[in-house]
């Protein structure tokens, strides 16, 4: 989404073009709030491993700012996957203090070289290895600054809870795969296990012919997410051997990541959210009569009140109380 944009449409629709009523701190204020409330509907889907830039980097540069991880020293980054793409070294790691927009937190990093050209913001970039990489006898993982949860299907095929993922699409396929949930629920809840007899301690069997590790009784590897910041994996107890945990992710979104089409839908809740912090101000100013001119401050908080509600009620029907099932 490009901001600039977003903030000119903003006034037209805030009546306020010239910036007479609305700075362009009110209009900054409204975009990040829209932003964090777009993405507790619509949260960003992101790979362990993979993020964006989230300002463009010159060349002979050896600094720069991504989202989303998580990154290490020594990690190997493929910058500009789709575009002028280098490969660097990863020297030094922090959460980025010159966050601008004010959503999420991000990472800047040092790299061991210079950049050898220029790449622009959103460049999309990867560490060579993805995924996180669990180590034999360590218990806890550093998660993404801008993590927020488990993309479930994909969490619980790398961790092994479940197989295969099952798709349902009509009223009677949905009957046939929850029916199967629940009569196949074995040891720890998961899906896509089965009973059987055992005469050592309770392991969970998969369906499938795959790898079975034996924990010891009466236990089974638990995946502890701790949220942060910054967030953390624990798993207990630790791995005994190496893996790699290669899953998706929701993360806060950033105004890179807001899709053009959704601009509108963030257009109504930002006038919301400019407005309300804005009527209350002029509703407490009293009338003003000087000469043949009156400015009535009331009427401008109510008409300004009646903008908010509307462009609520409008977000609400588009986003936050859109059907999903249908059922008839």
């Amino acid at each position: 989404m490009n901001t600039s944009r977003f903030d000119t449409e903003l006034s037209i629709a805030l009546r306020d073009p010239n910036s007479e009523i609305f700075t362009s701190g009110d209009r900054l204020t409204a975009m990040m709030r829209a932003i964090r409330e777009y993405t507790r509907y619509k949260p960003l889907k992101r790979r362990i491993g993979t993020g964006t830039l989230i300002y463009a980097v010159a060349a002979g540069a050896n600094k720069a700012t991504l989202s989303g991880g998580p990154y290490r020293p020594g990690d190997q980054i493929v910058v500009d996957v789709f575009g002028s793409s280098q490969t660097v070294t990863v020297a030094t790691v922090q959460p980025s203090e010159t966050n601008l927009e004010g959503v999420g937190t991000y990472t800047d990093i040092t790299t061991l070289s210079t950049f050898a050209v220029s790449h622009p913001i959103g460049a999309f970039c990867q560490k060579e290895l993805l995924g996180i990489r669990v180590v034999a006898g360590t218990d806890t993982y550093l998660l993404p600054f801008d993590f927020i949860s488990v993309q479930q299907d994909s969490f619980d095929l790398a961790t092994g809870s479940r197989t295969a993922l099952k798709k349902y699409d009509t009223f009677y396929g949905a009957v046939q795969v929850f029916w199967g949930l629940l009569s196949g629920v074995g040891w720890g809840l998961s899906q896509g296990f089965r009973g059987g007899n055992w005469s050592g301690p309770l392991v969970a069997v998969p369906d499938s012919n795959g790898p079975v590790t034996e924990i010891g009784p009466l236990q089974q590897r638990a995946y502890i997410l701790v949220e942060g910041p910054p967030s953390l994996l624990s798993i207990l107890p630790a791995p005994n051997a190496p893996s790699t945990l290669d899953f998706y992710y929701n993360a806060l979104r950033s105004p890179d990541s807001v899709p053009d089409a959704d601009m509108e839908l963030l257009l109504l809740y930002a006038i919301y959210s400019a407005v309300s912090g804005k009527q209350t101000e002029m509703a407490g100013n009293m009338d003003v009569t000087d000469d043949d001119v009156s400015i009535r401050f009331g009427s401008s908080a109510k008409s300004l009140a009646d903008l908010a509600q509307s462009s609520l009620n409008e977000w609400n029907s588009r986003l936050r109380k859109r059907a999903i099932v249908v059922s008839g």
